[in-house]
């Protein structure tokens, strides 16, 4: 799952090594798949004057969010996804737990500086659980099923709610979930640069998602069981702070593995860390048959 104002043929580009060495290692194929909500153009501004996306040369033709963080105004980001100024780590940071070099695996550690201050809400959540829902299904119908999935950035985010789902959510989300992220044997979930949810950032989709309702809500989203999952960020990231990240990590019970890499807000593809990756999907898959099984990349 691409990143914010990204879109599936743009991550295809981005990760071409990555996708490269997973598919000659035998362990992955990578789908890519485009957000339901369509950005406009880069007029918008955000809170203080500044442009999203301002100064990079960057169009925005297709670019595509899973969600956005103000209704009125789409373009806009939260202060923890701005360009500029860079967010501050919190000062309790520290305490999330030590993380592995670039290209090495370590534990998640415990939870750390917990949500950032005012966490947006996500509007458009429901659809984008919708869209994500309708590709396994596809894939389903085709007979060609997914054993795990990536997203990045703010895609990573929306997974870290898809995750919560699979564990907590309500039945017919369950149904759909767990096969494809607690189903064992392979499955997993991946998430580069990304920053965790909170009950407030999605409030949206109601108690009805939930099971045991909206008083649980926040437990569901820090305390996850089954999911095996990977988190990956950069040292110099300034757009999502690997505080952040760390963060996001923490949310997983059960031994997250954490990787990371000295480069900024992107996919690393050196060779150490498209081995890393490799590593981890293959001991993923030591309860799985020797089929490659494809990987949804959101």
């Amino acid at each position: 799952m691409h990143g914010w104002a990204g879109n599936g043929d743009r991550m295809r580009h981005m990760t071409q090594r990555l996708a490269k060495r997973l598919r000659s290692a035998g362990v992955a194929d990578l789908v890519f798949v485009d957000g339901p909500v369509l950005l406009p153009p880069l007029s918008s501004a955000n809170p203080g004057g500044a442009t999203a996306g301002a100064g990079h040369g960057r169009t925005r033709e297709n670019a595509r969010a899973w969600f956005v963080y103000d209704a009125v105004a789409p373009s806009t980001l939260p202060p923890f996804e701005q360009l500029a100024p860079p967010l501050e780590e919190p000062d309790t940071a520290g305490s999330a737990g030590s993380a592995g070099s670039a290209g090495s695996a370590g534990s998640a550690g415990s939870a750390g500086s917990g949500p950032p201050p005012e966490a947006p809400c996500f509007h458009g959540l429901a659809g984008a659980v919708e869209a994500v829902r309708a590709a396994v299904e596809a894939a389903d119908a085709a007979g060609s099923s997914y054993g795990a999935v990536l997203g990045f950035s703010h895609g990573a985010t929306l997974l870290h709610v898809l995750c919560a789902l699979a564990d907590s959510g309500a039945a017919r989300h369950r149904a759909w979930l767990a096969p494809l992220l607690r189903g064992g044997g392979g499955c997993c979930a991946v998430m580069v640069g990304g920053f965790r949810a909170t009950a407030r950032s999605v409030a949206e989709l109601g108690p009805a998602a939930w099971a045991a309702g909206s008083a649980s809500v926040d437990v569901a989203l820090q305390r996850i069981r089954g999911v095996a999952s990977l988190h990956v960020f950069g040292e110099a990231d300034t757009r999502v702070r690997p505080a952040l990240s760390r963060d996001l990590a923490a949310c997983f019970a059960e031994g997250a593995q954490v990787i990371v890499h000295p480069k900024a807000h992107v996919v690393p593809q050196r060779a150490a860390d498209l081995a890393a990756f490799v590593r981890f999907f293959a001991s993923q898959q030591e309860e799985r048959s020797s089929r490659k099984h494809k990987l949804l990349h959101l």
